[in-house]
């Protein structure tokens, strides 16, 4: 099939006659090591969708013929389920658990950013640029024993997070923190414009993890399970009373004095303007918005139309109490024209703070642009990170975020 293989290779379908001797390759791969590729079925009526591969790279791969490969090609009636990822999983777990691999290397051209999706998430990250056999690109990225275990390990007692009775202009505030070591700066997570506590989902543990810091998470108003918010909405004012009349008084609480910020999208908006004018240890910004793109804009409206006559709601609703007054207070807002206008680079020209700047390559939301903006205003020290996938780097490529983040803080109180 056309659509599967174009990436593999020169593109080009496969003829029966190398489909065979691929396939009888394989066979013998099997029976001389023990592991290779397996074939992948639907769990009801057991129908064939694709294929999943552990198997040694071989020679003329353009890594060592040694390496411990895998590799994942999925029917497209099953793409966007989850399901390659998953399948890429088992034959990672598979290659250190059973086999004793002491690393895994996968090869995926550098234009296939489904692929280098599910690679980053399930842990690979970049490692340098190779050919392949028939003369084509390939990013090469790999895993070590050392960052699965770090990464598969069970969660020890003590990380669930435990909730926080927060009470900020009269209104309750939905938080949660995962103790940490008293000696360091906490971490403070800022959400995107539609997420909450629950939607940071396996983040705070693994920053607790990387970092053996505090690590705290709330709901702004409106969002999760915090009640609604004491005030308008507004263009112009949202971001400035969340960044300086709301976590100044949430850290108090929290008798919290110069945290690790963490913001995602607007919550590395809200971040950006507090450290301009509070003391903070250190900023990670995630997808950070500093200026009104059209591409935002559209991406909103698309967004938009999902929530009006798609799942978004109802997904939203398993996460927030008044899913309508979280998603219309984000969405109405950046669709107003008035909001055209807003920037922050003249906050960013306050910030003295170290800052960790992380973009998805393909993120819909926001350019490169953004972090570079960022990067020639800021007048602390900057380091970027980019990363195969959309908005959501902590999600799409949990591996490479926690990491960069893990030594961004070892430098910081």
């Amino acid at each position: 099939m056309p659509s599967v293989v174009r990436y593999v290779g020169d593109g080009a379908p496969w003829p029966q006659t190398r489909t065979h001797d691929v396939a009888a390759a394989n066979r013998e791969h099997w029976r001389r090591h023990g592991f290779g590729w397996r074939a992948a079925y639907t769990p009801i009526a057991e129908q064939p969708i694709g294929l999943f591969a552990l198997s040694f790279a071989g020679p003329g791969a353009g890594v060592d013929a040694d390496e411990y490969e895998i590799g994942w090609w999925l029917h497209p009636a099953v793409w966007g389920q989850g399901l390659a990822r998953e399948g890429a999983m088992a034959v990672r777990d598979e290659a250190f658990d059973r086999v004793g691999a002491q690393s895994i290397v996968a090869r995926i051209q550098p234009i296939n950013h489904a692929s280098l999706r599910v690679a980053a998430a399930i842990g690979l990250t970049y490692e340098s640029e190779t050919t392949g056999r028939m003369g084509e690109p390939a990013a090469v990225l790999r895993l070590t024993a050392g960052d699965w275990r770090a990464l598969t390990a069970a969660p020890p007692a003590g990380r669930e997070l435990r909730p926080l009775t927060l009470t900020i202009a009269g209104r309750r505030i939905d938080a949660a923190q995962l103790d940490g070591d008293p000696g360091l700066q906490p971490i403070l997570l800022l959400h995107e414009g539609l997420g909450s506590v629950g939607l940071w989902r396996e983040l705070p543990a693994a920053l607790r993890q990387a970092t053996g810091r505090r690590v705290i998470a709330f709901s702004r108003f409106g969002h999760g399970h915090s009640e609604p918010s004491p005030w308008p909405r507004d263009v112009a004012g949202f971001h400035r009373r969340e960044a300086l009349q709301l976590l100044p008084e949430l850290l108090a609480q929290l008798d919290v004095t110069e945290p690790l910020l963490v913001g995602h999208s607007d919550g590395a908006s809200i971040a950006l303007i507090h450290a301009g004018g509070h003391p903070v240890s250190g900023l990670a910004l995630l997808a950070p918005h500093v200026f009104v793109e059209e591409l935002t804009v559209a991406s909103i409206r698309q967004t938009r139309e999902t929530y009006l006559n798609g799942d978004l709601r109802e997904r939203m609703a398993r996460r927030h109490d008044d899913p309508d007054e979280a998603f219309w207070g984000w969405c109405d807002m950046w669709l107003d024209p008035d909001f055209r206008s807003w920037n922050l680079e003249a906050d960013a020209a306050m910030v003295t703070a170290p800052a960790l700047l992380i973009q998805g390559a393909e993120d819909p939301y926001g350019t490169l642009e953004q972090i570079k903006r960022l990067e020639q205003r800021l007048r602390g020290t900057s380091e970027r990170l980019v990363v195969s996938g959309g908005h959501s780097p902590h999600r799409e490529a949990p591996a490479a975020v926690v990491q960069a983040v893990a030594r961004f803080a070892a430098s910081l109180p």
